[in-house]
């Protein structure tokens, strides 16, 4: 899902296993699976490629403004 919005949207995907990562893994083991932008949620489980689509425009749109 990421893989077909990453061209559409202009983003880079980063798998990260968070068992590798201890604060990753006590921030996120009830989430799994997690999609953030930076250090914002921007989906958990269950994953719908609208509204995927739509907070990852928004989490991009915030992050331009922050600039």
């Amino acid at each position: 899902m990421l893989a077909r919005l990453a061209p559409d949207l202009g983003f880079t995907v980063v798998k990260r296993d968070i068992d590798a990562d201890p604060a990753l893994q006590q921030r996120f083991t009830a989430i799994v699976p997690v999609v953030a932008a930076g250090d914002t949620v921007v989906a958990e489980a269950p994953v719908n490629e609208d509204v995927l689509r739509a907070a990852l425009e928004s989490a991009f749109l915030a992050a331009e403004q922050r600039r």
